[in-house]
């Protein structure tokens, strides 16, 4: 199992981005998490057995939404894993 770590910054929070995120994710079947950080930023975490389906995943992410502005993305390749997910969840 392959994992990203993603940190988005820019007009991400209120419209709809983490959605956006997870119906993408499970276009391509990437298992994982999205959330909103307290700062205004969107952070993500995406497992694939395929590495090039997670770098679609992190391309469609880099592009602007209907309502997204992606100001900056921070990723993390070499993150830990302390869990496989099964599905693809928006944390609280």
């Amino acid at each position: 199992m392959k994992s990203v770590h993603v940190l988005i910054s820019g007009f991400v929070q209120g419209v709809g981005y983490r959605r956006f995120v997870k119906r993408s994710a499970k276009r391509l079947l990437v298992k994982g998490w999205v959330k909103n950080n307290t700062d205004g930023t969107v952070e993500a975490l995406f497992q694939s057995q395929s590495e090039k389906d997670l770098v679609s995943l992190i391309t469609i992410c880099k592009k602007d939404s209907f309502f997204a502005h992606i100001k900056e993305m921070k990723i993390d390749w070499d993150m830990k894993i302390d869990r496989v997910y099964d599905d693809f969840l928006i944390l609280k």
